[in-house]
């Protein structure tokens, strides 16, 4: 696998509300501490064996009537490596679900959650 893996998924939410899923699950799901940039958040998740661990990035690229269009990156930390083992899909993928489920209705950050 490459060194770098992509996404891009659209969220019926706001970037305030999708932004603050994103560093709920880099600090609950990737126990990993969070850097704030203008449009994003990136994340450093822990070495394992499969890997030096990978840098998490979630930018808002776009507000639409649909909602909030988030383009998510994982890359290795290592500059030297040339595998992933499947770690940055794997980190995207996870992002991207997890994410998901805070936002769905009745989930811990959904609309119903506020009730």
């Amino acid at each position: 696998m490459a060194r770098r893996y992509s996404e891009t998924v659209t969220f019926n939410a706001s970037p305030d509300v999708v932004m603050a899923c994103v560093a709920d699950v880099f600090v609950h799901g990737f126990k990993a501490k969070v850097e704030r940039g203008p449009r994003g958040m990136t994340a450093r998740t822990k070495a394992s064996v499969t890997g030096w661990g990978e840098s998490v990035t979630a930018i808002v690229e776009a507000v639409a009537p649909e909602g909030t269009v988030v383009t998510i990156y994982s890359e290795s930390v290592n500059p030297l490596g040339l595998l992933d083992w499947g770690n940055n899909k794997h980190n995207v993928q996870k992002l991207i679900t997890q994410v998901g489920w805070r936002l769905a209705p009745g989930g811990p950050g959904g609309p119903a959650a506020s009730n």
